[in-house]
């Protein structure tokens, strides 16, 4: 490490940049160094079990709305002007960091987090604070919303001044990366501290990678309560796995991340963009159905609708103005057995029930207006096998694989799969998706696949729908983007994503 920070101070030299020794100085911090000695650290009653070992505090979770102060300390805020926090948190979606000084005010300062099992890092600019003043003297709170049963695993916290280097996004506007294809690649970079500082970064291509535009190398300049964003076109000449490294240099510190990219030679495109806002013109007017209503939906430029029951009335509304739409099915079997909201496995689906669901199949299968079938709203995985018997129904009942088949699946993630599933991360609505997909995929129902970014082979149907709310995970959404462009959005407030 020593001998990087000569390098990078030659660099700085050379290019005339002046630099200090220290990018940032510690005022007073919690590092946790010595075993057993938790620094003055005071816990909540909702935590418990807790022990300094190895460099880290770490306490279970017993209740929820654990938190943690300090003991009394005192140190100038003019002096130092953010405060950084090293810690990971399953679950934790939120936080809070409250302070004293010696005038008796305190000071607040609410962050998001992520709620993943990972270490993150949390800047918080205290500096932009009236209530940072004089001296501090107390940290009065640090909270955090974890999951109960789990494990809080503090590295650090830091009052600190000075500037930091720091990449806020590192990604690709891309989902699927074909070989010899122009691939962009985006990074927004950052110095979250208390002063300006000075930032250079270098892109660090693998072998058989090659730059198509922008600049291997960049100078930030000098950076200060703003953020700096380069976008790169990147291309592979072979398939495989490929490691791109992004690196960010001040005179003293370097941050580094990196994007793995897995490039095929394999693509699809998908047949239709199907744009439908959430709830259809109908869902809370009707029956009798108003032609106002339709009139409305169309005049917004929505043409498809994303449920429709089946009822000749509103069948006849529906063609009337145009809209192609989804069969709802949903209704004949219910919350419980395609949903399984409480999550408990439910019950086989009653033979009389797919008989219904037979007789829908039949009657609507020829109509040219028919987009699909909509499925299930929010399933979780215990619901997972009724709803592979309910697909298998329309691979019997139109004698034609899934694979050749013109109907679309809906299944919506959002609010539930995001909320009730104990809060988990994007990351785990995209792994339960995934296994969605390989179930259906063991019944012969599936036989395309696709190589996502994530090293796992993804069944695909002919169009695979997934509806979002503007509160579904923002990761999810973008992964299964293939152009990684965002969808429009409708004036009804929903979103509709069909890769």
């Amino acid at each position: 490490m020593k001998k990087l920070n000569v390098l990078l101070t030659c660099w700085f030299l050379l290019a005339g940049i002046p630099f200090s020794l220290n990018a940032q100085d510690i005022g007073k911090s919690w590092e946790f160094n010595t075993d057993g000695d938790l620094e003055g650290i005071q816990l909540s009653n909702s935590f418990i079990n807790a022990t300094v070992r190895d460099g880290v505090l770490k306490a279970s979770v017993a209740t929820k709305n654990p938190y943690l102060s300090s003991a009394a300390f005192s140190i100038n805020a003019a002096d130092y002007g953010f405060v950084q926090i090293r810690v990971k948190m399953k679950g934790a979606t939120k936080g809070e960091f409250m302070w004293y000084n010696d005038a008796g005010q305190w000071g607040k300062y609410v962050f998001t987090t992520s709620p993943d099992t990972l270490f993150q890092m949390i800047n918080i600019p205290v500096y932009r604070y009236a209530q940072w003043t004089g001296k501090i003297t107390q940290i009065l709170r640090l909270s955090f919303d974890p999951e109960v049963g789990s494990q809080v695993v503090l590295d650090y916290i830091r009052i600190m001044h000075g500037y930091m280097p720091q990449i806020d996004k590192f990604i690709p506007f891309r989902t699927v990366f074909l070989e010899n294809d122009s691939i962009p690649l985006f990074a927004l970079f950052e110095n979250p501290g208390d002063t300006a500082g000075h930032l250079f970064s270098k892109l660090i291509l693998p072998e058989g990678a090659s730059l198509v535009s922008g600049s291997m190398e960049t100078d930030h300049g000098s950076l200060f309560e703003t953020v700096d964003t380069v976008i790169w076109k990147v291309a592979f000449d072979t398939i495989g796995e490929f490691k791109v490294r992004m690196q960010l240099f001040s005179d003293r510190d370097t941050v580094e991340r990196s994007l793995s990219l897995t490039i095929t030679d394999k693509t699809w495109k998908q047949k239709d963009f199907l744009l439908s806002a959430w709830s259809p013109p109908y869902a809370w007017y009707g029956p009798p159905y108003q032609d106002t209503v339709f009139e409305y939906y169309k005049d917004a430029h929505f043409d498809n609708l994303l449920w429709v029951r089946d009822d000749d009335a509103l069948m006849e509304k529906v063609h009337q103005f145009g809209f192609k739409y989804f069969l709802d099915v949903f209704s004949i079997f219910g919350n419980e057995l395609l949903r399984a909201p409480d999550k408990t496995v439910p019950p086989p689906l009653p033979e009389d029930k797919l008989q219904i669901l037979h007789r829908q199949i039949e009657k609507y299968k020829d109509d040219p207006s028919l987009l699909g079938y909509f499925i299930c709203d929010e399933p979780e995985e215990e619901a997972f096998e009724n709803i592979r018997t309910s697909l298998t129904q329309y691979e019997s009942s139109t004698r034609r694989s899934w694979s050749s088949l013109t109907c679309t699946v809906i299944m919506t993630v959002g609010t539930n799969m995001w909320r009730t599933s104990c809060r988990q991360p994007a990351s785990n609505c995209l792994v339960m998706t995934i296994i969605f997909l390989k179930m259906i995929r063991t019944a012969n129902i599936i036989s395309r696949t696709l190589s996502f970014s994530e090293n796992m082979p993804l069944p695909m149907i002919s169009r695979f729908a997934i509806s979002f709310r503007p509160s579904a995970p923002t990761v999810l959404h973008n992964r299964l983007t293939l152009t990684g462009e965002h969808p429009r959005k409708g004036n009804t407030g929903g979103w509709s994503i069909h890769p």
